[in-house]
């Protein structure tokens, strides 16, 4: 659910694996003349937050602790070969060339990913407040804006559950 500018930024430092977690507190941007730098801080006042792994990331992450090489700026994922940093457009690169040779839809993009990972956070039952945390939006209503459709997916199950407790409560209106 990271934004893959903030990915990309992750420094060995970043990562807890005993508490299985995450700080983000920084993002790959452009500078004036349109080269990618090391931002000071996240995107947003509130893309600077810390959160919670599970165990498939944890794994993950710790795989890419073991693989680290050296680089100036102790960034998990560095371009070693060339000495710079992996950018964001190369990723989407890479995920359109993935893409075209295995036909998976119709263009696909890091963003998309973001996007997934927050589609099955609310199909799994996530709050929108703990989702509006994990994906670094300053306001609820960004969250729930962006997301409406899929939350409105589930007001009959949400009915179910109202009408569930007001018989077990036997509470009757």
């Amino acid at each position: 659910g990271m934004r893959i500018g903030e990915v990309l930024a992750l420094e060995k430092e970043d990562v807890n694996l005993k508490k299985k977690t995450i700080t983000i507190a920084r993002t790959l941007t452009r500078d004036e003349n349109d080269k990618t730098i090391l931002g000071t801080s996240g995107k947003t006042q509130n893309s600077t937050r810390t959160i919670t792994m599970n165990d498939t990331i944890s794994k993950l992450i710790n795989l890419a602790l073991k693989n680290m090489g050296i680089n100036p700026y102790n960034l998990l994922f560095f371009d070693y070969k060339d000495s710079r940093f992996i950018t964001p457009n190369e990723v989407n690169c890479y995920l359109k060339r993935l893409n075209h040779a295995h036909k998976i839809c119709g263009n696909l993009h890091t963003h998309m990913l973001r996007h997934t990972y927050a589609t099955r956070c609310i199909e799994a039952g996530m709050s929108a407040k703990v989702l509006q945390t994990k994906l670094g939006h300053k306001k609820i209503t960004t969250t729930l804006d962006t997301y409406a459709s899929v939350f409105n997916d589930f007001q009959e199950a949400e009915d179910e559950k109202y009408n569930d407790y007001m018989l077990q409560n036997k509470i009757s209106i």
